[in-house]
């Protein structure tokens, strides 16, 4: 009896559908590193950001790719919002 109730509580749980958001809106103030234009390393994907703070710059080390090679690139910023990044 357990196994049967086991199985339809699993079979229940597995069949109900969850639908989540599907358009996203891009926050004014949310600081995002655009991919690179075509052509670049990173024109494909950028992702995986890791900052630190060197007590006048925040510099950030992110992996970009052009759909066949990924690579590590490099930006700084002094406001967490503009990035330059560098060659």
């Amino acid at each position: 009896m357990k196994k049967i109730l086991a199985y339809l509580f699993v079979t229940v749980v597995f069949a109900i559908q969850v639908n989540g958001q599907v358009n996203w809106t891009k926050h004014p103030d949310n600081p995002v590193l655009p991919k690179g234009v075509s052509g670049d390393w990173d024109d494909v994907a950028v992702g995986s950001p890791t900052i630190i703070y060197n007590g006048t710059t925040y510099q950030m080390w992110y992996n970009g790719s052009d759909g066949n090679n990924a690579n590590i690139g490099y930006a700084t910023s002094t406001d967490k919002i503009n990035w330059e990044k560098h060659p």
